[in-house]
């Protein structure tokens, strides 16, 4: 496919030498607010078949006679890896990746890093239209704008969802990849400043790894401070760290049951502490009857010698 836009002033004029020859008149469409447009010709005459148009969100544009429009999702996305968030993207990474080795020697730890990536596809002129060729792979551009009403899974197309799951998720593992060598065994403990920082590294290699997929150079996923235009800028995606496991589960179980044993080793420290203040002496004594009362809530316990006992005999 060519690629060569033309402007939509040149459109216009067209389109109205079109009504003048008695031809089929344009028509007018219009993207939503939260989508972007672009129209192609049906490679008549010499020039071949190619985009004619871009359209930026909200704005009016003449579709000519023989022309097609396309829409796509053109706000804020995501694309959410999560095993419990119901509208998530992919339920799980594709592959577990390497931490680096630990200061102690501690070989590095194979963990699963789960994402939610905040994007709005590109709004750049020329990378628009390379987008489109590149969309119709997975037919993710629709013939129709889409309605406030619309009911979509993701709230976009199979071809939008099937386009973001074979790039995007392999794109953000490689990224994840190259991001956590920096990172010692225990980043999975680390939920405060350490997955921040993560996300952003992870961030810095994204559109990097995305070219591998898309086969180009001029990223088609930017940033939520990108500009539009001829000239548009396209700046970082936002990648947000919500958890990073173990590959290993047993990794999790025993270090569940350090825990715990510490935690109940402190527990019982403070138990017998505040025997002591109680019985003094007789803590130990004290906290003994305590536990086999609890244990047997049914029993009867005396302390020294049951009611009405008989004396054992003097010396024996």
């Amino acid at each position: 496919m060519k690629i060569g836009i033309v402007p939509r002033l040149a459109l216009a004029v067209s389109c109205a030498a079109a009504v003048g020859f008695g031809l089929t008149a344009c028509t007018t469409a219009v993207p939503g607010i939260g989508e972007c447009a672009a129209t192609t010709n049906g490679g008549f005459g010499s020039s071949g078949q190619g985009v004619t148009s871009v359209v930026h969100p909200g704005d009016q544009f003449q579709v000519g006679s023989g022309d097609t429009a396309w829409y796509w999702p053109c706000n804020d996305r995501n694309f959410v890896t999560s095993t419990t968030l119901p509208g998530a993207d992919r339920k799980a990474p594709e592959y577990a990746v390497r931490t680096a080795p630990g200061k102690d020697g501690t070989p590095g730890m194979p963990v699963y890093v789960w994402t939610s990536i905040y994007f709005t596809p590109t709004q750049n002129d020329h990378a628009m239209a390379k987008f489109l060729a590149f969309c119709f792979k997975y037919t993710c551009a629709t013939r129709d704008p889409q309605s406030p009403t619309d009911t979509l899974t993701h709230s976009s197309s199979p071809g939008w969802e099937n386009m973001l799951v074979e790039n995007m998720g392999p794109a953000v593992d490689r990224a994840s990849q190259l991001a956590v060598q920096g990172y010692g065994p225990d980043l999975w403990l680390d939920q405060g400043k350490a997955w921040d920082q993560l996300g952003t590294d992870i961030a810095d290699n994204m559109n990097a790894q995305l070219d591998k997929e898309t086969e180009t150079t001029i990223p088609f996923f930017c940033g939520s401070g990108s500009t539009a235009g001829a000239n548009g800028k396209c700046t970082q995606m936002t990648v947000v760290v919500n958890n990073v496991t173990p590959a290993d589960p047993a990794v999790v179980t025993n270090y569940n049951k350090e825990v715990a044993a510490e935690q109940a080793a402190a527990a019982n420290a403070a138990r017998v502490a505040a025997a002591k203040e109680l019985y003094g002496s007789y803590a130990y004594y004290a906290l003994m009857l305590q536990d086999e009362a609890a244990q047997c809530p049914k029993c009867t316990i005396y302390v020294g010698n049951p009611p009405n006992a008989v004396p054992s005999p003097a010396g024996k």
